[in-house]
């Protein structure tokens, strides 16, 4: 069975790739002017809603995002410039919402994860998951992987996922 390699990318990346797959909207004609006539060319179908899945109840509702290309960036914000294409060679699947302390718990109870973060007193249960750093979101990664994948139709339209999180390591010879 082959496993699938799962990113943690929030929310924000996942609405970057859906903006730009959405088609732009036509403008109307300026009331002065006729109805203009429809393009003589056949019209884009409409962007296909993401696979969405869940292989396990602790796990994360998941999105295959497919491959293709976006521009990231803004002219708006400094931090945001410049404005670059983005391409994605192979599809992938994110998690479709924020790590929560609940997903994080399940890890920990099933020993995949190590750490257990302090919520600040802002709340654990379904609030996102504070005061990890790459590692440990690499530990998340390697122990949602390993989870079971169920035998769903969503699968089947891509059955090779790109992993993006966690590289796969060779074994360190001691």
């Amino acid at each position: 069975m082959t496993r699938i390699r799962f990113s943690l990318f929030g929310p924000i990346a996942l609405a970057a790739v859906l903006m730009a797959s959405l088609p732009a909207t036509a403008q109307a004609p300026a009331p002065a002017q006729a109805p203009a006539k429809p393009p003589a060319t056949a019209k884009k179908p409409a962007a296909a809603a993401p696979k969405v899945f869940k292989d396990c109840d602790v796990c994360p509702e998941m999105v295959v995002l497919p491959k293709g290309a976006f521009i990231m960036g803004s002219n708006l914000l400094p931090a945001e410039q410049p404005k670059h294409p983005v391409f994605i060679k192979k599809p992938f699947a994110m998690s479709r919402f924020e790590i929560t302390f609940d997903n994080w718990e399940a890890c920990l109870r099933e020993l995949g994860c190590t750490h257990n973060p302090h919520d600040h007193n802002w709340g654990r249960g379904r609030q996102p998951i504070v005061n990890i750093d790459f590692h440990m979101a690499e530990q998340y990664a390697d122990w949602l992987s390993k989870k079971p994948v169920r035998a769903m139709p969503q699968h089947s339209v891509s059955p090779k996922l790109t992993p993006i999180c966690a590289p796969k390591r060779t074994p360190r010879s001691t």
